[in-house]
C-alpha cells in the first residue's frame, strides 16, 4: 500500500500551493490514499465544506483535524451523517454523526488523536480511548485481520515526552505513528523496538522568512511590546510544499520518503 501525508494546508495561498504541486506526486508515486490535516485549511478557522471540495478534487481522500477546528460555525456543517472525508480525535467528546476513525476495505485504519496539556479542552485519554477503539475493531474483524491491517495514527500534542510515550505504548501494533501541532519537524524519526516507524513532529506547509505563516514583524513587534495585532499571512515569500510518502508492505513501512517542493 501507498499513501501520501500532507501536514497542516493553511488558507487560500496553501491551498493554492497543494493544488498545484500535488498532482505532481500523485504522478510520481501513484498512492492508494492522499491524506492531509484540514483544521487551518479555511485561514485558520477550520475546514468548510467548500474549501474541503476543492481539496479532493486534487485528490486528497481524508482530513485530520485538531484543536482549531471549531473556530467557525462553518465547520459544524461538514460534521453531518453523509461526510465520510474528515476525522475528528478519537478521545474527542462523542457524537454519533462525527467520523472517529476510518477502517477502509479492511486493510487500512487512520486514527487521530490529541492530548489535553497546554491545549484549550479537556479530552478523554489518548492511550486508553485507542486501546479501547482496538479492543472493538479486533472483535468485528478478527484479530488475524487486526494484525496485518496498516495503522497510522496522528498525534496531536505539545509536549514531545507525551508524544514518545504514546508511540512505545502503541509500538508493534501501530504501522506509524506522526507527532503534530508544535509546527517544526523534528530529527528523531526512527523505527522504535519493535518495528513501528515513529516521527515527534512531521512539519507543515508554509511560507518561508514567516513565524507559523504570519508576517514575521508583527510577531516581533507583539513579542516586543506584549500588545495585540491582527495575524496576517506572510504571502510575499517563497511558499514550502512539504508531506511524505509510505509504503507499506505485511503492515510495516517499507519506503519513507519527504517531500519537500517549493513555490
Amino acid at each position: 500500500m501507498k499513501y501520501i501525508f500532507l501536514w497542516d494546508i493553511n488558507g487560500k495561498p496553501w491551498r493554492a500551493v497543494v493544488s498545484k504541486l500535488l498532482p505532481n506526486y500523485i504522478k510520481k508515486y501513484n498512492p492508494d490514499f492522499v491524506i492531509a490535516n484540514s483544521e487551518n485549511l479555511t485561514h485558520w478557522k477550520g475546514a468548510n465544506s467548500k474549501h474541503l471540495d476543492e481539496m479532493q478534487e486534487i485528490w486528497i481522500n481524508f482530513f485530520t483535524w485538531w484543536n482549531h477546528t471549531f473556530w467557525t460555525k462553518d465547520a459544524m456543517k461538514e460534521f453531518d451523517w453523509w461526510s465520510k472525508r474528515q476525522l475528528r480525535p478519537i478521545n474527542y467528546p462523542k457524537c454519533e454523526i462525527w467520523y472517529w476513525y476510518f477502517l477502509i476495505d479492511e486493510k487500512f485504519l487512520l486514527i487521530s488523536a490529541m492530548w489535553n496539556v497546554f491545549m484549550w479542552i479537556d479530552l478523554d485519554n489518548p492511550f486508553l480511548v485507542v486501546e479501547d477503539l482496538f479492543a472493538k475493531i479486533k472483535s468485528e474483524i478478527w484479530e488475524e485481520k487486526f494484525q496485518k491491517l496498516d495503522i497510522f495514527i496522528d498525534f496531536h500534542a505539545e509536549t514531545t515526552s507525551e508524544k514518545k510515550a504514546f508511540a512505545y505504548n502503541f509500538d508493534w501494533i501501530a504501522t506509524w505513528i506522526f507527532g503534530t501541532h508544535t509546527h517544526v519537524q523534528t530529527n528523531d524519526a526512527q523505527i522504535l523496538q519493535k518495528w513501528t516507524w515513529y516521527i515527534t513532529d512531521l512539519w507543515m506547509n508554509w511560507a518561508m522568512e514567516s513565524v507559523l505563516w504570519v508576517q514575521k514583524d508583527i510577531i516581533i513587534k507583539m513579542m516586543k511590546t506584549q500588545i495585540y495585532d491582527k495575524f496576517e499571512l506572510e504571502e510575499q515569500w517563497k511558499y514550502e510544499f512539504s508531506g511524505v510518502f509510505v509504503e507499506t508492505e505485511n503492515w510495516k513501512c517499507k519506503k519513507i520518503e519527504a517531500i519537500k517542493d517549493f513555490l
